[in-house]
């Protein structure tokens, strides 16, 4: 294991082509780290003991870089890549930025801001309290918590989250999304993939898809302005017409517009978050 002394929560750049990234944040004002090797051969050991730490002045914070020696391409372009096990324990407030090709990354506690790129590999957070920015491939994502903006871009990838504070932004062809309570507005481009929304009740909700189903949850009492249809697919709504704002030029609490071209679209009544 090693000892990095981090007295103010440092920006923490992991890379790592195979294995799995974990990170827990604690309140100790330093950063422990072990790299372990997944395989009991001697190329994974040799890789271990060959990964390289490097804490240092980045702006006004510390940056502690965290990647494999050596000339070994990140997204294993060489060939086979020997899988490692970072674990990893961090101030509260960290940051993490971490590039995969197939290495899970799970992040447990308060982060700041978190960014992550990956091929397969899945990403697991549970609270960050600024932007969280993900784009993977295959890989299934889920987020407790995000304070700031929230952009995924996937490809096949499933998306998981619990609330939100900030704008989120979800493109992907085939992967599902569902999102729980989103305090901000929210963007989603599907083309076979359902979006599920469970609540929202401000901002500008903006969804579309080719065959994948919509669903949005409006809390009560939320007055709306709605441009909603689908091609071909089914339209259900358990909304009041009267919740459209009335009169023209009245300003609203939500926009709302969903499109399908053959997937279903369902507007249902949503509960306040409880305090």
């Amino acid at each position: 294991m090693t000892t990095h002394q981090t007295p103010s929560p440092p920006r923490l750049r992991l890379k790592l082509p195979a294995g799995s990234i974990d990170v827990t944040t604690w309140d100790e004002p330093r950063t422990e780290v072990d790299v372990e090797p997944v395989g009991s051969d001697s190329e994974s050991a040799d890789a271990a003991a060959a990964v390289r730490q490097d804490l240092r002045t980045a702006g006004s914070g510390l940056e502690l870089l965290i990647e494999p020696g050596g000339r070994r391409g990140l997204f294993g372009i060489r060939g086979h890549e020997p899988e490692l096990r970072y674990v990893i324990r961090a101030p509260h407030g960290s940051s993490l930025h971490a590039s995969t090709a197939s290495a899970d990354v799970a992040g447990h506690g308060r982060f700041q801001a978190v960014q992550v790129e990956t091929a397969s590999g899945d990403v697991t957070v549970d609270v960050a309290a600024d932007a969280v920015t993900i784009k993977s491939v295959s890989g299934d994502a889920r987020i407790d918590h995000a304070g700031g903006e929230l952009r995924i871009n996937s490809v096949s990838g499933d998306l998981t989250v619990g609330t939100t504070g900030g704008d989120v932004t979800f493109t992907t062809v085939s992967g599902d999304a569902r999102i729980g309570t989103a305090a901000a507005s929210v963007f989603a481009k599907s083309v076979s993939g359902d979006v599920h929304l469970e609540s929202v009740s401000r901002g500008e909700v903006a969804m579309q898809s080719v065959s994948g189903d919509i669903t949005i949850g409006v809390v009560r009492g939320a007055t709306l302005w709605m441009d909603v249809g689908t091609l071909s697919g089914d339209m259900r709504s358990e909304l009041d017409p009267l919740d459209g704002g009335g009169q023209e030029g009245r300003a609203v609490d939500l926009r709302l517009k969903a499109s399908t071209t053959s997937g279903d679209i369902r507007l249902m009544r949503a509960e306040p978050a409880a305090v």
